[in-house]
Protein backbone atom coordinates (compact mmCIF):
# COMPACT_ATOMS: atom_id res chain seq x y z
CA UNK A 1 0.00 0.00 0.00
CA UNK A 2 1.53 3.17 -0.80
CA UNK A 3 1.18 6.56 1.35
CA UNK A 4 -1.67 8.33 -0.84
CA UNK A 5 -4.26 5.19 0.02
CA UNK A 6 -2.67 4.93 3.40
CA UNK A 7 -3.77 8.53 4.26
CA UNK A 8 -6.68 8.34 2.62
CA UNK A 9 -8.08 5.49 4.59
CA UNK A 10 -7.16 7.71 7.72
CA UNK A 11 -8.65 10.90 6.34
CA UNK A 12 -12.28 9.06 5.59
CA UNK A 13 -12.27 7.87 9.48
CA UNK A 14 -12.12 11.39 10.91
CA UNK A 15 -13.20 14.66 10.40
CA UNK A 16 -10.27 16.23 12.91
CA UNK A 17 -8.99 18.98 11.23
CA UNK A 18 -5.36 17.08 12.27
CA UNK A 19 -3.06 15.86 9.32
CA UNK A 20 -3.84 12.37 8.77
CA UNK A 21 -0.45 11.58 8.00
CA UNK A 22 0.50 12.48 11.37
CA UNK A 23 -2.44 10.22 12.23
CA UNK A 24 -1.29 7.39 10.34
CA UNK A 25 2.41 7.89 12.15
CA UNK A 26 0.89 8.03 15.05
CA UNK A 27 -0.76 4.91 14.48
CA UNK A 28 1.85 2.66 12.35
CA UNK A 29 4.08 3.90 15.71
CA UNK A 30 1.92 2.88 18.34
CA UNK A 31 1.11 -0.93 16.52
CA UNK A 32 5.23 -1.09 16.00
CA UNK A 33 5.90 -0.91 19.55
CA UNK A 34 3.51 -2.86 20.51
CA UNK A 35 4.65 -5.89 18.65
CA UNK A 36 8.06 -5.34 19.13
CA UNK A 37 7.06 -5.74 23.17
CA UNK A 38 5.65 -9.00 22.35
CA UNK A 39 8.22 -10.35 20.22
CA UNK A 40 6.92 -9.90 16.79
CA UNK A 41 9.96 -8.30 15.87
CA UNK A 42 9.93 -9.17 12.09
CA UNK A 43 6.64 -7.32 11.72
CA UNK A 44 7.56 -4.79 14.02
CA UNK A 45 10.44 -4.19 11.68
CA UNK A 46 8.99 -3.87 8.75
CA UNK A 47 6.36 -1.33 9.71
CA UNK A 48 9.17 0.92 10.99
CA UNK A 49 10.92 -0.14 7.33
CA UNK A 50 7.71 0.89 5.42
CA UNK A 51 7.46 4.49 7.32
CA UNK A 52 10.69 5.19 6.37
CA UNK A 53 13.38 7.02 8.38
CA UNK A 54 16.21 10.03 7.74
CA UNK A 55 18.26 7.66 6.00
CA UNK A 56 15.48 5.20 4.38
CA UNK A 57 12.93 6.71 2.64
CA UNK A 58 10.21 3.71 3.03
CA UNK A 59 6.91 5.21 1.74
CA UNK A 60 7.79 8.74 2.85
CA UNK A 61 5.31 8.90 5.30
CA UNK A 62 8.48 9.97 8.09
CA UNK A 63 9.87 12.74 5.83
CA UNK A 64 5.99 13.79 4.75
CA UNK A 65 5.33 14.07 8.53
CA UNK A 66 8.53 16.18 9.07
CA UNK A 67 7.95 18.43 6.46
CA UNK A 68 4.84 18.87 7.73
CA UNK A 69 5.22 19.44 11.59
CA UNK A 70 4.10 22.57 13.12
CA UNK A 71 4.36 23.00 17.51
CA UNK A 72 0.98 21.62 17.66
CA UNK A 73 2.29 18.08 16.16
CA UNK A 74 5.83 18.25 16.84
CA UNK A 75 5.71 16.33 19.72
CA UNK A 76 3.45 13.77 18.55
CA UNK A 77 6.19 13.50 15.92
CA UNK A 78 8.64 13.15 18.31
CA UNK A 79 6.80 10.58 20.52
CA UNK A 80 6.79 8.14 17.58
CA UNK A 81 10.27 9.01 16.46
CA UNK A 82 11.16 7.55 19.98
CA UNK A 83 8.91 4.40 19.39
CA UNK A 84 10.55 3.76 16.13
CA UNK A 85 14.18 4.38 17.97
CA UNK A 86 13.30 1.40 20.59
CA UNK A 87 11.69 -0.79 18.11
CA UNK A 88 15.18 -0.43 15.92
CA UNK A 89 17.53 -0.90 19.37
CA UNK A 90 14.86 -3.91 20.29
CA UNK A 91 16.22 -5.08 16.65
CA UNK A 92 19.59 -4.54 17.20
CA UNK A 93 20.10 -2.12 14.70
CA UNK A 94 21.69 0.36 16.70
CA UNK A 95 22.93 2.77 14.12
CA UNK A 96 19.16 3.27 13.08
CA UNK A 97 18.10 3.57 16.65
CA UNK A 98 20.47 6.31 17.10
CA UNK A 99 19.60 8.24 13.80
CA UNK A 100 15.51 8.23 15.00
Amino acid sequence: IDLTDATLAIAMCSNDARSPCIELLCRMCQLAEVLCKYSELRDALSICEWVGCEARRGSGLWHTCVEESEPTTATRVCTCCGQLGRVYKECSMYVDASIM
